[in-house]
Parts: C-alpha cells; sequence; structure tokens
C-alpha cells in the first residue's frame, strides 16, 4: 500500500505516444509553413484563411504543443498529467468533429 505522498505511476506507452505526436505536428507544422509540404489548391482552400503558413501555426498550437505538454507532464509524474491529458483529446476530438460537419 501506498501513502499519498507517492508519485503517480509512470505510464510510458502513453509518453511515446503523446511524443510520436508530438513530434510529427511539430514537423509537419514546419513542412507546411516552409512550404517544402504542398497539398495543392484543393486543400489549401480548406486550410484556415487558405493559408499553409497559418495551418502550420495551427497544427503546431493545437496538436504539438498540448501533446509536448502532456508527454512531459506524463513523465515528471506531475499531479494534473491526467488533466493534461483529457484536455489533448478533448482537442483533438473537437478538431475531428470540426471537419466531420
Amino acid at each position: 500500500m501506498g501513502s499519498d505522498s507517492e508519485a503517480p505511476a509512470r505510464r510510458p506507452w502513453l509518453i511515446v505516444g503523446e511524443s510520436l505526436i508530438a513530434v510529427s505536428a511539430f514537423a509537419g507544422a514546419a513542412g507546411s509553413a516552409t512550404g517544402s509540404i504542398t497539398f495543392g489548391s484543393a486543400i489549401n482552400s480548406r486550410l484556415p484563411f487558405a493559408s499553409p503558413v497559418f495551418g502550420g501555426a495551427a497544427l503546431a498550437v493545437v496538436v504539438g504543443v498540448p501533446m509536448a505538454l502532456g508527454a512531459l507532464a506524463e513523465w515528471r509524474r506531475s499531479d494534473i498529467a491526467n488533466v493534461v491529458t483529457l484536455a489533448e483529446r478533448t482537442l483533438l476530438g473537437g478538431g475531428s468533429v470540426s471537419r466531420c460537419s
């Protein structure tokens, strides 16, 4: 049995998953913003403000930053790791729902 002062258990697969998503989001954001990834006019028109630069920034802010913060909170066994994970999943889910409508 543990006391209240013990750190929560670290979840390695959550850390790996969040880290991979964060790195992928930052790489995609950099590629989109610099123009090294091209989507074509049909997809560019669906990006925020029809701008690959703004779309890349949005990808970094909405996906990359929350996932990186979640991985860091989980790695440090922070008390708020569960809240951060719930918030990042809500952001991802909200983005998915908005694209379907």
